[in-house]
């Protein structure tokens, strides 16, 4: 029975010419081989010139394909090979093997699948996501091959820290003991208030090309050195509070690299290692100021290179101190914090996501009862690493020092500022009435390097 001519090009097309050009040889008589070009178009009413361009190959083909069994002679021309084909595939190439007689003996077919499904085969790495599809597409709009690249998942500080609420806990030991109290009278009239101003732990400096040299040994020295002699003076209050401004880790990742410029930074050690080396450094400080006052509220504000350590700090030290009841973790992961203290209201933040002008409007919008309830307001802030303090109609703003010395970029650049760490005492009523600081000097005198 005769059909119809396929699309030109399709797999049906071959088989449908190699059939009607086996028809025609056996009706003329002649070997497949010797049949011409004009007999095929003469009694083959479909063809056409298209058909029968490349004569001599497209006779080759059709020997090749209407011999079809595998193994085994030919028998029949509708023996096709794209009967022996599996669904889903397409024939490539088909290879003969030709006996003395002309016969085929034997034949291989290549046939690879039609088109890719789309779906990956191996699910996608765990953390990962898809970051790009490449696609090969056949001539007849067929998708053939597909390369697909993943990349390492970036958490948002609200999944970081969601995530770090659920893990920390069960991996952090509870402190062991408590902080013995202090005894005596203590003062609830004042607030001694320690801002810790850019400590940038895990930061590695050469002094040859610095000035000065710094790494964890000397990090955890000089600010353990330092709370230790601030936490002596000043009047005993009943209640302190801890700012760290932000930037309290040097890195905030593996690769030591800044988070949105990708800067190189110089770091001393594994990031690991200056985790746990600032988590200690932190505890001694709690502890250190518990043995003075009877409770502390601590804040770790977020800055430009610890976005997440920041948040790791926070949660790690909640669950460390989880059974001290003196002891107050913020867990906000905001840019700013608050803290309210008689007619006194204190803002916290690092300084690089707002500008020292915008401060006050700010705090008037954000805590506007707090701001109507109070007298004395203050913006605390860190960044840039030397002393600004603006006077503003309705708060003072500060950015603080830090005891940290130059990296090697600073250093480069041509910043310099002195290095020291305060404690200020606020009265409910009068706002500040005192300050007592420590310079990186002294504490080299005092204490040694």
């Amino acid at each position: 029975m005769r059909t119809s001519k396929p699309v030109y090009g399709t797999p049906e097309y071959l088989q449908w010419r190699n059939r009607e050009m086996g028809r025609v040889a056996q009706l003329m008589g002649v070997e497949l081989m010797d049949l011409k070009r004009s007999d095929f178009l003469k009694h083959c009413s479909e063809a056409t010139n298209n058909d029968v361009k490349r004569w001599r190959e497209v006779r080759k083909i059709a020997v090749r394909y209407l011999t079809i069994p595998i193994p085994g002679p030919s028998s029949s021309f509708e023996d096709l090979p794209v009967e022996a084909v599996p669904e889903g595939y397409s024939i490539k190439r088909v290879s003969s093997q030709v006996g003395k007689s002309g016969e085929v003996e034997k034949q291989w077919i290549k046939a690879p699948l039609a088109h890719a499904s789309g779906e990956l085969t191996n699910p996608l790495p765990e953390g990962h996501t898809i970051s790009g599809v490449s696609t090969l597409v056949s001539g007849d709009g067929q998708t053939t091959l597909q390369w697909i690249k993943t990349k390492k998942g970036e958490e948002s500080r609200e999944e970081t820290l969601a995530r770090l609420f659920e893990e920390l806990p069960e991996k952090v030991e509870a402190r062991k003991g408590k902080v013995k109290k202090p005894t005596g009278a203590s003062n609830t009239e004042l607030l001694a208030v320690y801002p810790l101003g850019d400590p940038h732990i895990g930061m590695l400096s050469w002094e040859p090309e610095t000035g000065d040299s710094f790494d964890l040994n000397k990090a955890k020295k000089i600010t353990c050195d330092a709370i230790s002699d601030l936490v002596s003076r000043g009047p005993r209050t009943k209640s302190a509070l801890v700012v760290n401004l932000g930037d309290f880790f040097h890195s905030d990742n593996e690769n030591n690299r800044t988070a949105r410029a990708g800067n190189a930074l110089d770091v001393d050690g594994r990031w690991t290692k200056v985790l746990q080396a600032g988590l200690g450094i932190m505890v001694f400080l709690i502890d250190q100021v518990l043995i003075h006052h009877d409770e502390v509220r601590v804040i770790n504000e977020i800055g430009n290179h610890d976005d997440h350590s920041a948040i790791f700090l926070s949660v790690a030290l909640n669950a460390y101190y989880r059974n001290e009841p003196r002891v107050d973790i913020d867990m906000s992961p905001a840019r700013n914090h608050w803290f309210r203290f008689g007619k006194n209201l204190i803002g916290v933040t690092h300084g690089h996501n707002q500008k020292h002008g915008d401060l006050e409007s700010i705090m008037a919008a954000e805590r506007s009862q707090d701001w109507g309830e109070t007298l004395h307001r203050f913006w605390y802030c860190g960044h840039i690493h030397h002393t600004v303090k603006k006077e503003m109609r309705g708060c003072m703003i500060e950015s603080f020092r830090t005891l940290a010395p130059r990296d090697a970029y600073a250093a480069t650049a041509g910043y310099k500022a002195g290095r020291d760490m305060n404690r200020i005492t606020l009265h409910k009523e009068y706002g500040e009435i005192g300050r007592e600081t420590v310079n990186a000097a002294y504490l080299k005198a005092m204490y040694g390097a």
